[in-house]
């Protein structure tokens, strides 16, 4: 099966236009390709996701399979609950479908960029089943801070052990 990996770092041109990485491009044909019925294939739409949080300003990239999932979890859930509508207006709501030019380029929309501090240059990151598109120096940051909760969650837990990790 087709997995997002590797992280990648590319320039933003004025208009917001970035070429989306070409493994990336790759395995967003093979997990969502589309089919003209009277002619060749035609290039996959990109779902981008604006999910910044307080430790996390990137966005979601993933692909139209990802969200039949997404909608069928949300399905699951009672219809009028509180967690369901903040989840589906977080999942719908602020969510662009983008189309791949024949370059390979998509355009962020400038709203997303901005909330997403993204200026000169993106950092394209693998994720399995979707990626995440980053400042690059935001996720360098993302990445130190995990690294050192991961080490702190080790030690905590031999020290709970009596020493054995």
């Amino acid at each position: 099966m087709a997995r997002f990996t590797g992280t990648y770092v590319n320039k933003v041109d004025k208009k917001g236009r970035v070429s989306v990485p070409a493994p990336f491009r790759t395995t967003l044909e093979a997990l969502a390709p589309v089919v003209k019925p009277d002619g060749p294939a035609a290039k996959p739409v990109l779902i981008v996701n604006l999910k910044p949080t307080p430790d996390r300003r990137a966005l979601d990239g993933v692909t139209e399979a990802y969200m039949d999932e997404v909608q069928r979890r949300l399905d699951a859930m009672d219809l009028y609950s509180p967690e369901r509508e903040a989840l589906e207006i977080r999942e719908f709501s602020e969510t662009e479908h983008l189309q791949i030019d024949s370059d390979g380029r998509i355009i962020l929309p400038r709203q997303m960029m901005e909330l997403a501090g993204i200026t000169e240059n993106v950092a394209f990151m693998g994720m399995g089943s979707r990626f995440q598109i980053w400042e690059p120096e935001a996720l360098k940051a993302h990445q130190q801070a995990r690294l050192a909760a991961s080490r702190d969650m080790t030690l905590a837990r031999a020290g709970a052990n009596g020493g054995a990790a």
